[in-house]
């Protein structure tokens, strides 16, 4: 007797399918008749959001080397630009980003992940870090990260 499967998406597919639908679902809604600070609290949330998918786009970025090989592109950044029309120097710039919040900092990747610390700011604490001395220790690096991610 056999047994038929049937593959389940992955959880990342699946996660930008329920994004579409519920941008779909907002589209249309009007924020005029929200209350200040509704409108506070929905411009927070949203700027946490987009930080977390923006997050959740490096991770794939800094795993993506396959799509290099399979289109011939010669980085996965001159791919993502020409693909979707980004600048290429932004578009190369969130690759190295990737890479270096895929191989390096995991507490600043977390961050990004979660909405705590925008881009701008992981590239910022990336950069330092990576400035950082080669006599400074692994204990003290650390503990560079985590404050940088907590004032951000």
């Amino acid at each position: 007797m056999s047994r038929s499967t049937i593959p389940l998406p992955h959880p990342l597919t699946a996660c930008v399918s329920r994004i579409e639908a519920a941008l779909d679902d907002a589209a249309g809604a009007d924020s005029m008749y929200l209350t200040a600070t509704a409108k506070q609290d929905l411009l927070l949330a949203l700027t946490r959001v987009a930080t977390r998918v923006d997050g959740l786009r490096l991770t794939v970025i800094a795993n993506a080397g396959d799509v290099m090989v399979e289109t011939g592109a010669r980085s996965i950044g001159s791919w993502v630009a020409h693909e979707t029309r980004v600048d290429p120097p932004a578009a190369a710039g969130d690759a190295r980003l990737a890479d270096a919040l895929e191989t390096r900092p995991p507490q600043v990747r977390a961050g990004v992940l979660s909405g705590r610390v925008n881009l701008a700011q992981a590239r910022v604490i990336v950069s330092a870090l990576e400035e950082l001395p080669a006599r400074i220790g692994a204990e003290l690096r650390t503990e560079a990260e985590a404050r940088l991610v907590a004032e951000a």
